[in-house]
């Protein structure tokens, strides 16, 4: 991209320092061109971060900065024929010492003379458009800048609050999901499509459109139907116009049941008042004072830096004085604040930069946001341009956007060992300490992220020239109009083939959802593909042209309905990374996928894929391998699938699948996990058994099974530096021994079990695992106790485990929230339908317990740090005891209409003197889970506070 000018030269010059250029040149018949281009390039190198610049505000440069970025693709392609002949002819072929490159060109030559010396006229030609390009730079007086070494800190912020975020707290309030039926999030914007925004709001309801076409009256009344006596929550975000309730919503959402509630976010009061908002709520800007409180959370990690932040107030006051109060732009520069260091001089720098006094004609852009950017090294300009690519409601996951950085070429750094995949994690976490990515609240790990509207605004004004993202709210004319698109996305319903057609140097094309069903329409223009991402897109079949895409890394095919890749798949020689999940009606995998010697990732999971290639452990390459599956070929000579993971040492996500299909333990040990020294992320499953009404499904010979599933997970251990382990489906009875002594895994971050039907003992020490903050128990019907079994490390047997606490997990148990230093840690717990769960106790860091239909539970106790409940059964005569002794900051409770009747006698209640000493009470009265009436106490102890509405029934 055109934001990516200085890294792009930067990669091209070390591809030309690694060449063999006289042997080359002389096969080509260019002799001391290709050394001319690296040296041309490597003059350039100086004034590009000037030039990159001044492009913003300078027509002159833009267009000279388009010409030679228009070159430096040319020659990324040409260099690409470089590469492709390094390996040997045949890329399939067995691992083996690269032939020389002299060798290789020779080959070349002797086989297509033609080819050959087309692609030596193509580099003088290339050589001549650079040298021309480089003269004219002098026109512009560009200033040279020494290169620096960018040290980089990874760091984790919260987000600040404006009115998208406020009203997503609200939206994600856990009080308000038992109060409506559904919740919805709408995002207008100021372009509006109204059938496709009316195609939303149904789908978001539950409703179908099909039928409909774009009949706007027929659409109205689908909407109606899929409403009706239903009460919501909708948020609609960024509205820009009145228009889009009182002449499309309003009607329709009018046939929902009382208690509906729609929440606005604005920039524009006229709307407000023009859809006749009953409570108007401003988002002011900071003051002076709460915006250097704001920039100090940003800067400030731990008590000891607070003084050294506080020397530097002074400075502080003035940057956040140019931010105007706005919460994002603080936040931005916080975050870059936080990555220059807590030295004087960086904030002063800070302080007095030019991108403050630079006067634009485009006002939307932040002047903060763009002096962030501007503060970016180079290979983070390009990153962060990227996923500007992503619609607005499309979750950026950390893993396919570090492929496509991969594929696109920026997750390489020839200075390290680093593979790019952990490389590419750290620039993702960058842009999201420099506040440039916000986390997505419900990700573990940062795992996802969104990009706020102002900050993607920004980075498409950047991109403009070359990359364009295309909603349905915009016209397709864009396309036509752009000179030279590079980088297409497009979440549009529809688009017309005229407008597409005209691309032909297209590098990347993100298609969202049901945008396309043609892919005809690119085939004459996706020949300089990198990226191919169709997630989503209604597809049957993928077309054979696709193998003729020779630049091809990344093919991206989530959640379409082909069935087959073809079998020309192993000409893209390439080809890094094949997304197939959620392709359920794929299941087959051709025989050339073995030709892919380049392959790092393949994703089968959500496939009907039963069976693998012979051979497939000859790509060694491969980093990520999701749903692979357990298959036995008994004819002749017996092969199991799990033979092929054995040369796989470069693993450092391996998700197994079918694993009752292993026949013995000695199959599952061929797949060496043990020995796997990168592994970090590893999942193993079995076929549930557990059916659709919870029962344990058996079968003739259920104990053999049993039996055999218990050896095959014992050799199945992962290595030391696992982080990450999931086992799906168990059904043995016993732990394989490796889950005895959980101690062997230090690392260890994340735990799930599902499904652990049969097995009455949960791992052992878990306690003393230091970085374990995460675990998910789900449907483990047979545990008999959770106690110090879970915590520590045990010689004790295990009778003498079942008695410490008398606990029975029936359902679900879930924690998450643990500290870093022991699993006493726990600050969170939620128990569901658990009747026989007796005891809570002995966690004193507990902040938090949400207990769901749990009677049995009679002992709460040593919850030094309990400060909230959330309490909910319905069938409960009575408030449980155990909270008198509790010392709550809150309180929620969720009961019959006769309790919560109890309740609001107060003074006069039994059930009263359980719970007056809570410092904030919600009470909720239902006569069943579908009661949507509202009846409800609200209570404050100080100051005093009590409010009760109980309904006309009551």
């Amino acid at each position: 991209m055109a934001a990516a000018l200085e890294a792009f030269a930067a990669k091209l010059a070390n591809v030309l320092v690694g060449m063999a250029k006289e042997e080359v040149e002389t096969l080509l018949g260019v002799p001391g061109a290709i050394a001319k281009l690296e040296t041309t390039l490597a003059d350039l190198s100086s004034i590009l971060a000037d030039a990159d610049r001044r492009r913003i505000h300078d027509p002159g440069v833009e267009r000279w900065v388009r010409e030679l970025k228009d070159a430096m693709y040319d020659a990324d392609d040409i260099l690409d024929l470089f590469r492709a002949m390094e390996g040997g002819e045949d890329p399939g072929s067995p691992p083996r010492a690269a032939p020389a490159p002299s060798a290789c060109w020779s080959a070349l030559c002797r086989r297509s003379p033609a080819a050959t010396r087309k692609i030596g006229r193509k580099i003088q030609e290339l050589n001549r458009r650079v040298e021309e390009i480089a003269k004219r730079s002098s026109r512009f007086g560009f200033v040279s800048q020494i290169v620096r070494r960018c040290h980089r800190r990874r760091y984790h912020r919260r987000w600040g609050i404006g009115k998208t975020t406020l009203a997503r707290m609200v939206f994600n309030d856990a009080v308000l999901e038992s109060h409506f039926d559904k919740k919805v999030w709408l995002s207008v914007n100021q372009e509006v499509n109204e059938v496709h925004l009316l195609h939303g709001v149904i789908a978001a309801f539950g409703g179908s459109y099909h039928g409909c076409a774009g009949d706007k009256a027929l659409l109205e009344d689908t909407l109606k139907h899929a409403v009706r006596q239903k009460r919501f929550l909708l948020v609609m975000d960024d509205v820009w116009s009145d228009r889009v309730w009182s002449d499309l919503l309003r009607a329709p959402l009018g046939a929902c049941a009382p208690g509906s509630r729609v929440l606005v976010t604005t920039r524009n009061d006229g709307v407000a008042r023009g859809m006749r908002a009953q409570h108007l709520h401003r988002v002011e800007k900071l003051d002076l004072g709460d915006s250097w409180s704001l920039l100090k959370k940003q800067v400030v990690l731990n008590e000891g830096d607070e003084s050294e932040i506080d020397g530097l107030e002074d400075i502080g006051l003035k940057i956040v004085e140019r931010c105007d109060g706005l919460p994002l732009a603080i936040k931005v520069v916080g975050g870059l604040l936080l990555n220059k260091g807590k030295t004087r001089d960086a904030w002063v720098n800070v302080s007095n930069h030019f991108a403050w006094s630079m006067t634009r004609s485009n006002d939307d852009i932040n002047k903060a946001v763009y002096l962030s950017y501007e503060e970016l090294p180079p290979h983070l300009k390009q990153c962060f341009v990227f996923c500007s690519l992503f619609p607005k409601d499309e979750l950026i996951i950390r893993g396919v956007i570090v492929r496509m950085w991969i594929a696109q070429g920026y997750g390489h750094d020839i200075m390290r060992s680093t593979l790019p995949e952990d490389l590419g994690v750290e620039y993702y976490n960058e842009l999201v300490s420099r506040n440039l990515l916000e986390p997505y609240k419900r990700s573990y790990d940062l795992s996802a992220s969104t990009m706020h509207d102002v900050i993607r605004s920004f980075a498409q004004q950047i991109v403009k020239d070359e990359g364009l993202l295309v909603n349905d709210r915009q016209d397709v004319h864009g396309i036509a109009g752009a000179s030279k698109l590079r980088h297409l996305s497009v979440s549009k319903t529809a688009i017309e083939r005229v407008a597409i057609q005209k691309q032909v140097s297209l590098r990347t094309l993100l298609l969202f959802g049901r945008c396309i069903t043609e892919l005809t329409y690119f085939r004459n223009n996706i020949s300089c593909l990198r990226v191919l991402h169709l997630q989503g897109v209604d597809l049957v079949d993928l077309p054979d042209y696709i193998c003729h895409l020779k630049h091809l890394r990344y093919l991206g095919l989530a959640n379409t309905g082909i069935s087959a890749i073809p079998r020309g798949i192993g000409n893209l020689k390439f080809l890094q990374f094949i997304d197939l999940m959620g392709c359920r009606n794929f299941h087959q995998l051709p025989d050339s996928i073995l030709k892919l010697q380049n392959m790092r990732f393949l994703d089968f999971r959500g496939t009907r894929l039963t069976s693998i290639p012979p051979g497939m452990g000859k790509l060694e390459n491969l980093v990520n391998m999701l749903g692979f599956p357990t298959y036995l070929d008994d004819r002749g000579h017996a092969w199991s699938s799990l033979e092929e993971l054995r040369s796989l040492s470069n693993l450092k996500w391996l998700d197994l699948r079918g694993l009752e299909l292993a026949s013995s333990g000695s199959m599952a040990a061929t797949a060496m996990l043990n020995s796997k020294k990168h592994l970090k992320i590893l999942d193993l499953t079995f076929a549930s058994r557990l059916t659709d009404n919870g029962m344990i499904e058996g079968t003739s010979n259920v104990i053999e099974e049993q039996e055999r599933a218990e050896v095959v997970l014992s050799n199945l251990c992962p290595p030391p530096c696992v982080e990450c382990l999931t086992v799906n489906g168990y059904f043995g009875y016993r732990l394989p021994r490796w889950m005895r002594t959980m101690s062997d895994f230090p690392s260890l971050r994340r735990l799930e079990l599902k499904d652990y039907v049969c097995c009455k003992q949960l791992p052992v020490g878990l306690g003393q695992l230091p970085f374990l903050d995460y675990i998910w128990i789900d449907h483990a019907p047979s545990i008999v106790s959770i106690g110090h079994d879970l915590l520590f490390l045990s010689s004790s047997s295990a009778d003498d485990q079942k008695v410490t606490t008398g606990t029975r997990i029936t359902r679900k148990l879930q924690l998450h929230g643990l500290s870093r230093e022991n699993f006493p840690s726990l600050v969170e717990l939620t128990s569901a339908d658990n009747p026989k769960l007796q005891r809570i106790s002995n966690s004193p860091r507990l902040r938090h317990i949400v207990v769901i239909r749990c009677p049995g539970l009679k002992v709460v106790k040593d919850l030094q740090s309990l400060r909230s409940v959330i309490w909910k059964d319905l069938d409960a005569d009575a408030l449980p005891e155990y909270l008198r002794e509790t010392e709550l900051n809150k309180l929620d409770v969720y009961c019959s209409l006769r309790l919560l009747k109890l309740i609001s006698l107060q003074d006069g209640s039994y059930e009263w003197e359980k719970i007056q000493h809570v410092q904030l009470l919600k009470a909720y009265g239902k006569r069943s889970t579908e009661d949507k009436v509202d009846r409800h106490i609200f209570y404050t102890k100080d100051p005093y506070s009590f409010e009760a509405d109980m309904g006309e029934d009551l």
